[in-house]
C-alpha cells in the first residue's frame, strides 16, 4: 500500500462521488492503494451508485448525440432563475446531483427546481421543487434527487 498520509482521503472520496455521475469516471491511482478502509468503502459506494445510474447515463449520452443537449447540465439550463446555483448540477432533466464540496460537512443545502423530487434510494412523500432544503451528509453521501412524474 502506498503512503496514505500524502493523499487527502476525503477529497479523493468527494472526487469519486462527483465523477460517479459524469459520463466518464477514471482514477489515476487505484483507490485501494491509497485509502484506508473507511474511505475506500465510500469510493466503492460511489462506484455502486454509478453502476445503478449507468442506464440513465448511457441513455442520456445516446439522446445527446441526437439532440445536442448536454448530459450534465447547470440548473440554469432547466430554469434560468437558478443561474446562481453553481455547486450542483442536473443529469439530464430528471436528476439533481448535489455533491458535497465542503471538507468535513455534516449538512448540505440542495436547491430543487420546479416539480416534485424524491431523494434517490429513499421512500416517502415527494419533495416539492422551487425550494432549497438542507439534508444531512456523511462521508458516504452523494445527494441525488430524481424527478417524480
Amino acid at each position: 500500500m502506498e503512503d496514505q498520509s500524502s493523499v487527502d482521503q476525503e477529497f479523493f472520496v468527494r472526487y469519486a462521488q462527483l465523477a460517479a455521475l459524469s459520463p466518464m469516471m477514471q482514477f489515476s491511482v487505484l483507490p485501494s492503494r491509497v485509502l484506508d478502509e473507511t474511505h475506500y468503502r465510500a469510493v466503492r459506494n460511489a462506484v455502486e451508485t454509478r453502476e445503478q445510474m449507468m442506464p440513465v447515463i448511457l441513455g442520456l449520452a445516446g439522446e445527446s448525440t441526437r439532440s445536442g443537449e448536454p448530459v450534465i447540465r447547470p440548473l440554469a439550463y432547466e430554469d434560468a432563475s437558478l443561474a446562481d446555483i453553481t455547486d450542483q448540477f442536473m443529469l439530464g432533466s430528471d436528476y439533481v446531483v448535489a455533491p458535497v464540496l465542503e471538507k468535513g460537512a455534516t449538512v448540505r443545502s440542495v436547491t430543487l427546481p420546479d416539480g416534485s423530487w424524491q431523494q434517490l434510494g429513499t421512500e416517502g412523500d415527494p419533495i416539492g421543487g422551487r425550494q432549497t432544503i438542507t439534508v444531512p451528509v456523511t462521508l458516504e453521501t452523494l445527494q441525488v434527487f430524481e424527478r417524480v412524474r
